[in-house]
């Protein structure tokens, strides 16, 4: 029998990185891969065959993001899939510089520092640059993997806080995504959220400088 080849769904809608992707996943990683640019149309692919990777784009509104997993759990045999953040994709510079190759597919994935803002995120450029995150992620709080995936990335401190005391609020609002890769979470306290969590970040900066 073949060997069994890969199939990864991606939903990315810009064309410009759809490009670049099919690129990475042709070159680099040896799967098939389907393009789509809607929720509709992920929900359609996956229908038609059961991929072995799902790929979204960062830029996906929760509620649509919510809606392919939900899907994802009624399909018999889909019990393994995750869905995952397409990263920052770009293979060259603007200036037309090929990224220095990386190890898997988030390297291959990168992007060179460059000196003019451009699309995309680098978390490691962004890691030199930015010594930790605070982040208040509203109802993204609940269920977006995305945004958790795109936050793990990330080599600094991340501190989740929350105006209200999520733990107080309704039992469905006090589960978050992103608390597990968080250095700490600080809720409750209106406004003076942000300055403890700000608080935090920098107490944890300068005990991580003298470590």
């Amino acid at each position: 029998m073949p060997n069994h080849v890969p199939l990864v769904v991606a939903l990315e809608p810009d064309v410009r990185q759809a490009t670049i992707l099919k690129r990475v996943i042709r070159d680099h990683v040896h799967a098939d891969l389907i393009v789509v640019d809607s929720r509709d149309a992920t929900i359609s692919a996956v229908n038609d065959r059961l991929p072995d990777v799902i790929l979204l784009t960062a830029l996906l509104s929760p509620r649509d993001e919510a809606e392919i997993i939900a899907h994802l759990r009624t399909l018999s045999g889909a019990e393994h899939l995750q869905t995952h953040t397409i990263p920052q994709l770009a293979s060259e510079t603007q200036d037309g510089e090929p990224v220095t190759a990386q190890s898997g597919l988030l390297g291959k994935l990168r992007r060179k520092k460059a000196s003019e803002p451009i699309p995309g995120c680098d978390p490691v450029a962004f890691g030199e640059d930015i010594d930790a995150v605070l982040i208040n992620a509203g109802a993204w709080t609940l269920y977006s993997y995305g945004l958790r995936d795109a936050l793990a990335m990330l080599t600094v401190p991340i501190i989740e806080l929350h105006m209200t005391n999520i733990h107080a609020r309704e039992p469905f609002r006090t589960h978050s995504v992103i608390a597990a890769i968080a250095r700490g979470q600080i809720c409750g306290f209106g406004v003076d959220s942000y300055l403890l969590a700000l608080r935090a970040a920098v107490a944890t900066v300068k005990h991580a400088a003298k470590a």
